[in-house]
């Protein structure tokens, strides 16, 4: 198995080339780095292969984004806070420093090898026309990976909510920033799934029973794990076969210097 990317170099990804290296990117890093056993290192036969697909938009969504996203680097910077983060994971703190100096886009991500020297990344931009047939050359590219993390600028997409498009606008392009039920079910059979997730205006605890809930209900055959971190969070949908070595991996990793940023969710009941 070799690195590769899905569409070589980056040229529409201002979007989310403008979120690398910030302290979301540095957590959602440090986990898989943990999930996978890239960090503290274990011997690669002791490794999860990983999958990524980036929710890569398109032109004009990115151009309707507001500059100041994704610009919360200071962590890097700080001496009053760098310390408690580059103890989590040091050579990630580093690469995260370098990339922001350098190249500061999903390529430098994936050149950097911080997820790996093998990992498969999937990088072509999503046309909200061609969304479907997206998702099969997504799942297709990364099919060979235990673990897959799923990256939507947003999140999940919740209709019954009403914190995201609703099915009908499932093609729209306010959509390409979500994932959505039926896109995690494609992925999630017998592989381990991580997926990035902001919150809404409302009550950030309340939002987090109601993820728990919704993918309760849509995946009866898996026990989600909500990470809260800073202004957002992660779910982590484990597979049957690897539901003790996830849970394992998770103790580990918020018994270290993470706890003092990762929040697990505790669901009620």
């Amino acid at each position: 198995m070799g690195f590769t990317t899905g569409a070589g170099p980056c040229t529409l990804r201002a979007m989310q080339d403008r979120f690398v290296g910030d302290i979301g990117d540095f957590g959602k890093y440090g986990l898989l780095r943990a999930l996978t056993g890239l960090w503290p290192p274990l011997p690669p036969k002791d490794r999860l292969s990983l999958g990524v697909v980036w929710y890569v938009p398109d032109k004009q969504t990115i151009a309707q984004t507001p500059d100041d996203h994704g610009q919360n680097i200071s962590y890097l910077f700080n001496e009053n806070v760098d310390s408690r983060f580059q103890k989590c994971d040091p050579s990630l703190f580093n690469a995260m420093k370098n990339i922001v100096y350098s190249a500061r886009n999903l390529q430098g991500v994936e050149l950097s090898h911080i997820l790996g020297s093998y990992t498969v990344f999937y990088d072509t931009p999503l046309e909200p026309r061609n969304r479907e047939r997206w998702i099969d050359s997504a799942f297709c590219h990364t099919n060979n990976s235990e673990i897959i993390f799923l990256d939507p600028d947003i999140g999940m997409a919740d209709p019954q909510k009403g914190k995201a498009p609703k099915t009908a606008s499932y093609q729209s392009r306010e959509a390409t920033k979500y994932v959505f039920l039926s896109e995690i079910a494609t992925f999630v059979q017998g592989r381990t799934v991580v997926i990035y997730q902001s919150f809404g205006r409302s009550n950030s605890h309340d939002q987090l029973e109601n993820w728990d809930i919704l993918l309760r209900n849509a995946f009866p055959q898996v026990s989600p794990s909500i990470l809260k971190f800073n202004s957002r969070a992660f779910i982590i949908l484990p597979a049957a076969k690897h539901a003790t070595l996830i849970d394992q991996r998770l103790r580990k990793m918020l018994d270290g210097p993470w706890q003092h940023h990762f929040t697990p969710h505790r669901a009620k009941g």
